[in-house]
């Protein structure tokens, strides 16, 4: 799937084992989502799309290529990692690990919606 990573869209994407492309973002939580999954080799990052002599040959190329096996194999792992512990506590620790400690609690805050002053 291209598309930008988004919540519900990329849990869709590794609950049914479909690979992600990544060809944008909004700042905030999309970021946080695309550093988070990129960097643990979930989802493909196709940010630079436009540089691309035909999109659709670069997609089938990793399709084919041993890169989504790989892909699906860390997906594979992911999913028995968040079934032996509880999915919010294991959500809950990523996300410290991806945020500088000095901006967490208002990093979280503005998650839940939140005014931070």
């Amino acid at each position: 799937m291209l598309t930008k990573p988004g919540d519900v869209t990329l849990s869709e994407c590794l609950r049914k084992r479909k690979p992600a492309f990544i060809y944008a973002m909004l700042p905030g939580q999309e970021e946080m989502n695309f550093r988070l999954l990129c960097n643990d080799g979930l989802i493909f990052d196709f940010r630079h799309w436009r540089s691309l002599p035909s999109l659709s040959e670069a997609i089938v190329s990793v399709l084919r290529s041993p890169a989504l096996a790989r892909c699906l194999a860390r997906v594979d792992e992911y999913h028995r990692a968040l079934s032996a512990t509880d999915p919010a506590l294991a959500l809950y620790e990523r996300f410290l690990a991806a945020v500088p400690a000095d901006q967490a609690p208002q990093r979280f805050l503005e998650m839940l919606g939140e005014n931070v002053p």
